[in-house]
């Protein structure tokens, strides 16, 4: 896949439409994904290899006013990610357990090349700043694993267990983890079970984290894995074919995480960029933890109608150490409900509605002061987030409503459908983070605290979206 995206630089325009051109890049993706797999089968399993190959690749440049002046460059950004993969897996199957082992391989590259003009916040800096970075990475990562799942008490009661082996050659941190994770079920009669999970994962940081690493000579402290350990357990309900239930609880706690020093905050409380987010120095010394109830009702198809409903309970947060306190993420909006209800009748025909309620996200808001200096301005063209405040404010409440109309035409060797699909049907407004921007006259030029000549007025407007979003589509199935 290949997508350009481009600004609309033309006319006046709303104070939202200036702050958007004013600080949006432009650029290219491309996408690219291929791969095969070869099965086996045997009596009791099968055997199955797979190979692959995907890539990333992303350029984007900002320059201040959109002249294309090479002296008011703001961003010049271009990034790969390409990994080639190899997997081999056995299955082995009996009447009480089944089994399956195998390896993966993969060999990564990633290039970074960027120079960016950003405000750094780390304490002994404290202004604008020009990160120029130029880094390759190539590394392999093996890994073996095997799963094991065992029946007793007739049927009665099921375990899981697994292991699995990971090596990255990218720095000492990295050589050997070990993941752990084992699972049970207990079915108390026909209707009601019983089950919990343990695991222990580890996981690479993104590749732009390690790249921005690379590229300040910081790999040790930075690139290694992070380590998630999680528990659940909860209950389920299903009365033969029609009704279901499951109530579970659950735990997770980071280990090793990075946490960005420009931005003085973690990874998981970075705002989301229009390029790339974490493309500074950073360290795995962050932690976190997320904990929270998942609700699930649903009745299957009886007669025409169908519905589902459920509701999550989310609470997730980080920190740098002990000595610090507890700071939302910006996963952690608490609450969210969804119900949805279908209707099926004629030949192939279906509609169906689903209504979304969720509290807001946390967000960082802008430092107006800091923001309002024009020097500061001037070259960034947006606002600067207050440091201070991580996550410090959170965005309201929300609901939404989503119709979708399916007609499926079945064939003897293929099934054709067709679909409307209206996303936000009500143009509900859905609430996202505010835009800082400076006041301007009836020129668009911002304009000049008079009792600060080194300071625009500054103001806050809403960035909210409400619009309904169509879409016809069509779906072959041979």
């Amino acid at each position: 896949g290949w997508d350009q995206y481009l600004l609309y630089k033309d006319g006046r325009g709303s104070d939202a439409l200036l702050y958007n051109v004013g600080y949006i890049p432009e650029g290219d993706q491309q996408t690219e994904v291929i791969g095969a797999r070869y099965r086996i089968f045997k009596d009791n399993g099968r055997w199955e290899y797979v190979l692959s190959r995907d890539h990333v690749g992303n350029q984007a440049e900002k320059y201040i006013g959109n002249t294309g002046v090479l002296d008011d460059r703001q961003l010049a950004y271009a990034s790969s990610e390409t990994n080639t993969r190899a997997n081999l897996t056995h299955y082995v199957v009996s009447e009480q357990w089944q089994w399956k082992y195998g390896l993966n391989f993969v060999h990564r590259d990633y290039d970074l090349d960027m120079t960016s003009v950003r405000y750094n916040n780390d304490e002994m800096v404290q202004s604008i700043d020009t990160a120029d970075y130029t880094a390759a990475l190539s590394f392999q990562s093996l890994g073996a694993f095997t799963h094991v799942t065992r029946n007793y008490l007739e049927n009665r009661l099921s375990t899981n267990a697994g292991l699995r082996l990971d090596m990255h050659n990218i720095n000492l941190n990295s050589l050997l983890r070990i993941s752990p994770r084992a699972s049970a079920q207990y079915h108390l009669n026909e209707a009601w079970a019983l089950q919990s999970n343990l695991g222990w994962y580890n996981q690479l940081p993104p590749a732009i984290v390690m790249l921005a690493n690379e590229a300040n000579n910081w790999t040790t402290e930075g690139t290694g894995p992070g380590s998630v350990a999680q528990a659940a357990t909860g209950i389920e309900f299903q009365n033969g074919e029609t009704y279901r239930f499951s109530l579970e609880a659950y735990y997770k706690y980071y280990s090793s995480m990075p946490y960005l020093w420009d931005d003085e905050q973690s990874f998981s409380q970075a705002i989301g960029a229009y390029v790339a987010v974490g493309d500074q120095t950073s360290s795995a010394d962050a932690e976190g933890r997320s904990y929270g109830l998942e609700l699930f009702l649903q009745q299957k198809l009886k007669g025409t109608y169908w519905w589902t409903l459920s509701y999550n309970y989310g609470h997730s947060d980080t920190r740098l150490n002990e000595s610090n306190p507890w700071l939302p993420t910006v996963w952690d909006n608490r609450h969210n409900v969804n119900f949805v209800l279908g209707k099926v009748w004629g030949k192939g025909w279906q509609i169906g509605a689903k209504y979304r309620w969720a509290t807001g996200t946390p967000y960082t808001p802008f430092n107006a002061d800091l923001s309002a200096v024009r020097t500061n301005w001037d070259v960034l063209q947006r606002g600067i987030f207050d440091s201070q405040n991580i996550m410090g404010e959170r965005l309201p409440s929300y609901s939404v409503i989503d119709v979708r109309l399916d007609k499926t035409y079945n064939k003897k060797n293929y099934s054709l459908t067709w679909f409307l699909d209206l996303q936000n049907f009500t143009s509900s407004a859905i609430p996202l983070m505010p835009y800082l921007t400076v006041e301007r006259d009836d020129n668009g030029a911002p304009l000049v605290d008079p009792a600060n000549a080194n300071a625009y007025f500054v103001k806050t407007i809403s960035s909210d979206t409400g619009r309904l979003l169509p879409t016809i589509g069509l779906i072959l199935e041979i």
